[in-house]
């Protein structure tokens, strides 16, 4: 049924479909007096404030207001409405609860059903656009903050290779070298910098434009090159390195260059330029952190990542203990993070994990970070693996106790061995020995067929000796065609050792006579087989404690072996002095 429609009930039709509209409405709507008191508000307004509407209506704009912002906004207000003087903007207002917010605000001056003049506010929380905001600009402080402490010379360029961001040391280098007569700060395209100066000769720079292209074209990675950039009074050479940042959602290369006049006046001084290059390669192949003012990692270098197995996005924003961290040395790790933490700069030298599990060594050298100002901004580390170190530090010992063709320990480790076998048979009452070994019959192999042979069979001796004997007893190349035996804890009673030290001698005697094979390699045909048998004469001397010393005991096993060999060699003979 449809009813006539007249003046009177259009408005009130118009009324309510305009409460409606501002009940629904996600924009915080008021409507305030003079006075500051609300007549009207609608329910996004009331919430954003942590009110309901009842709770809100006729209370003063004040509950909303920090105490210390209540007059200024309060005049701010009456202003608007008595001198039309616009009030629009952001705004800090707090909550029923306390909590502070950021508003953005738009007035508007309406009239009430009594012609006197009210405040229409409509109000949007940005606070978290704010607080993002804030966030990003501090995110750019420190990059540049990380970027002006290098001392490398660091420049960022864009697709159309127009530098966009550099670091302090860059534009000090660019002011000292070129002037304003070669720009090189942001805004330039880097590939004109680099041919600034080419025509005078001042520096060949030159030779990176090419280079850049091809980064720039995607043809490229990374690369490093070394140019002259000589002064009048000086000769001068820089090592230029860039790389594509692969996360970049546009294309960004970094530009860096050091100066490396030191380095290669060292290179030809010392005529091992080739030496020096690979260890300026190898350094820039450590592992690189930046942590931030509370020990967050902010970054990590793919060559960290590829060291400990972890990717950039498992180590980015991660606190101690990091994810290399093995849990048995967490609290030695611990000290040196805590020293660095504390702006203390040094060098440690820990064990890493890798993803796999697997321990590695290496030193980290840890510093801080400061902004132009001095205050401490962040901490930088740089991680260098020295496994490589390790082991040939390992191989050196090896070589200083262990004799390199048997791998048996040389006199040097013996005499230590036999030290040790003393104090033991001193402290437990029982008697040792030691074996004086000598091949009978080595010269004539040596001589018939080469050293290469005799060192075959002089292997194979050792071999067959150390497996005649204990674990605890120790085996030794004198010298020569000679070994030493050194027997630990064998009985209380000097017979019964003695007894005992003859039976691991004729083991030995029967072990070293049985016929070698040894495969002679040829240059052309097949390998030669050479079948030698080598006897053995062997002397040995008891010993108790300490009461003979270490020379003369391996004294008179010598001279108990010179006894062997009188008999007709092949033979066995104890010292009588045991």
């Amino acid at each position: 049924m449809t009813h006539a429609s007249t003046p009177a009930t259009a408005a009130v039709a118009t009324a309510m479909h305009f409460d409606y509209v501002l009940a629904q409405s996600p924009i915080g709507i008021a409507v305030i007096n003079e006075a500051g008191v609300y007549e009207a508000v609608n329910p996004a307004y009331s919430a954003l404030y942590g009110y309901s509407n009842d709770e809100l209506l006729g209370q003063n704009l004040e509950v909303i207001l920090p105490p210390q912002a209540r007059e200024q906004i309060i005049g701010r207000h009456r202003a608007f409405l008595t001198e039309q003087i616009p009030f629009d903007g952001e705004l800090d207002v707090v909550r029923r609860d306390g909590t502070p917010l950021r508003v953005l605000v738009k007035s508007a001056r309406v009239e009430g059903a009594d012609g006197v003049a009210l405040r229409l506010v409509y109000v949007s929380d940005i606070t978290e656009r704010c607080r993002v905001e804030c966030a990003l600009q501090e995110s750019r402080a420190f990059t540049q903050s990380v970027l002006d402490s290098l001392q490398a010379n660091i420049c960022v360029i864009d697709e159309s290779g127009r530098i966009i961001a550099v670091n302090q040391a860059w534009r000090d280098f660019c002011h000292d070298n070129h002037g304003e007569a070669c720009r090189c700060d942001e805004g330039v395209s880097c590939l004109n910098a680099c041919n600034c100066g080419s025509e005078t000769g001042t520096h060949s720079a030159e030779c990176i434009a090419p280079l850049l292209q091809e980064l720039l074209a995607g043809t490229r990675e990374s690369f490093e090159a070394t140019y002259p950039c000589h002064s009048p009074g000086e000769q001068r050479w820089f090592l230029a390195r860039a790389t594509r940042v692969r996360e970049s959602l546009a294309t960004r290369i970094v530009v860096a260059h050091h100066n490396i006049t030191r380095l290669k006046q060292a290179e030809e001084e010392l005529k091992a330029a080739l030496h020096f290059s690979e260890n300026l390669i190898a350094s820039m192949q450590d592992g690189f952190s930046v942590l931030d003012i509370h020990g967050v990692s902010r970054d990590a270098n793919p060559a960290l990542c590829a060291m400990t197995g972890f990717s950039r996005d498992e180590l980015v924003g991660r606190s101690a203990p990091f994810p290399y961290w093995p849990p048995e040395a967490h609290g030695e790790i611990q000290r040196a993070f805590v020293q660095t933490l504390r702006g203390e700069p040094g060098s440690f030298e820990l064990t890493f994990m890798k993803k796999t599990g697997e321990r590695f060594p290496v030193i980290v050298s840890a510093s801080s970070l400061r902004d132009d100002s001095g205050r401490q901004v962040g901490f930088i580390a740089t991680v260098k693996d020295i496994t490589d170190r390790k082991a040939m530090e390992e191989q050196i010992r090896r070589y200083a106790f262990y004799d390199t063709l048997t791998g048996l320990p040389n006199r040097r480790l013996l005499d230590d061995r036999l030290g040790h076998a003393m104090a033991a048979s001193k402290r437990s009452g029982r008697f040792g020995a030691a074996m004086f070994i000598d091949l009978d019959n080595f010269k004539p192999l040596n001589d018939a067929h080469g050293h290469g042979v005799g060192d075959l069979l002089l292997a194979e001796a050792a071999a067959r000796l150390r497996a005649c004997t204990r674990q605890m007893d120790t085996v030794a190349r004198f010298g020569g065609d000679e070994f030493v035996v050194v027997l630990k804890e064998l009985n209380g009673d000097a017979d019964a050792s003695a007894a005992s030290a003859h039976l691991v001698a004729e083991k030995i005697r029967g072990a070293l006579s049985t016929p070698y094979r040894l495969i002679k390699p040829r240059e052309r045909g097949s390998d030669q087989i050479i079948e030698h048998r080598c006897t053995a004469s062997v002397g040995i001397m008891l010993f108790m404690g300490q009461e003979t010393s270490a020379s003369d005991i391996l004294k008179f096993a010598d001279q108990a072996m010179y006894d062997a060999k009188a008999k007709g060699r092949d033979a066995i003979c104890i010292h009588a002095h045991a």
